[in-house]
């Protein structure tokens, strides 16, 4: 048997040749390292499997199940000649009524409670009204001042007159009120109620109780209106 030469394969005389690994892979089995030069791919570039790997997937562009893909910006009603969304042209909200004074009049005839106790009208206009009360001795409680019920009642009164202006039945919702300071026999509180916002079927209105003598704040109120349906008469619920 001969030794090997530069440049000769090298050979078994009993096992045949013997080859060198073509690969990394079939190298680290035989449990031998071979270092690599890791490749450099320009700014932007993909790396090249990956662009080929991506061409032969096939493509899914179905939404995931419970996903919700963001829709296309609509064109404004403005773009369309005052179209909505849907093709049809924008609906316009319907006016409020105006004042209605025949309204105001008829509920305040029917108004017992208020008239009782001595509440008294001073304005009545558009989404504003103004009434009185003039304390006397049924009105004080037994710290000797205005009992809270009473004032809270002027200011419900004043409440329901304004939001009832355009002549829509309207009732109170809900109420808060809060109490600044007292309020005594002979004092006359003056209750100014004024609308500070219609939506839908519902409103809000701001009531300021004050002292007419020296315009102290009694209270603050602010009243949450519903609209309702005329009220129904006997013959109807016949």
């Amino acid at each position: 048997m001969t030794g090997p030469t530069d440049g000769a394969d090298l050979r078994d005389d009993r096992n045949g040749p013997t080859q060198r690994p073509d690969t990394p892979a079939q190298e680290a089995e035989t449990g031998s390292t071979v270092s690599m030069p890791a490749p450099h791919f320009a700014p932007g570039e993909l790396v090249p499997w990956l662009s080929a790997l991506d061409g032969s997937l096939p493509q899914d562009n179905s939404p995931l199940e419970g996903a919700t893909l963001p829709s296309k910006p609509s064109a404004t009603a403005a773009e369309h000649g005052g179209e909505g969304r849907s093709g049809r042209p924008a609906r316009e909200p319907a006016p409020l009524p105006g004042f209605n004074l025949g309204f105001l009049e008829d509920q305040w005839d029917d108004d017992q409670a208020s008239r009782h106790i001595g509440v008294e009208i001073r304005l009545l206009e558009l989404d504003h009204a103004v009434f009185s009360l003039k304390i006397t001795e049924h009105l004080v409680n037994g710290h000797g001042i205005v009992h809270g019920g009473y004032i809270f009642t002027l200011a419900d009164t004043t409440f329901a007159y304004a939001c009832n202006s355009r002549g829509l039945t309207t009732v109170a919702a809900g109420v808060d009120i809060t109490f600044v300071q007292a309020a005594y026999l002979g004092d006359v509180l003056v209750a100014d109620a004024r609308v500070r916002a219609n939506w839908g079927r519902s409103g809000i209105t701001d009531v300021q109780v004050t002292r007419e003598s020296d315009g102290a704040l009694v209270a603050e109120f602010r009243g949450r209106s519903r609209q309702i349906p005329p009220k129904a008469t006997p013959t109807a619920l016949a």
